[in-house]
């Protein structure tokens, strides 16, 4: 497995998740579905999907969002399997990044991990057993 070209999932840190969920949908954008974590709220746009975190999912088990990342903004690919997600982050290690969090258990069953480019972009890469993934990184939130 290896990096592939492409984000599954953009992360953006809100002060007022209430608020800025109504934003969205002001704009057209239809929420996908109640997530576990209540203070997140996601949006499946075409072929990404839109997670605005509020201030106690920034400090869940997920990979941080790091102050080093510009505007609080992280990416994330989903990969299909923990052997998938875990292949990505040697891939990412050995291409030069700067390994945030190890492979780790992640909530519902899943692996997570987080690395940062050269500019101290932060990806979290994840595996999720309750999303559909593609072998091109392609995320469906629908069950």
């Amino acid at each position: 497995m290896r990096i592939y070209p492409g984000i599954s999932v953009i992360n953006l840190a809100v002060a007022d998740l209430a608020s800025a969920v109504r934003f969205y949908e002001r704009l057209g954008f239809r929420r996908s579905r109640k997530d576990d974590e209540p203070e997140i709220a996601l949006f499946e746009l075409n072929n990404i999907v839109l997670a605005l975190r509020g201030a106690p999912a920034r400090e869940s088990t997920r990979a941080p969002l790091s102050s080093d990342a510009p505007a609080s903004v992280s990416l994330a690919q989903y990969h299909p399997s923990a052997a998938a997600a875990a292949a990505a982050l040697k891939a990412a290690g050995r291409a030069g990044a700067r390994l945030l969090a190890e492979k780790r258990p992640a909530p519902k069953g899943g692996v997570q991990g987080a690395f940062a480019d050269g500019d101290g972009h932060v990806w979290e890469v994840v595996y999720d057993p309750s999303y559909s993934v593609a072998v091109d990184g392609t995320l469906c939130l629908r069950p």
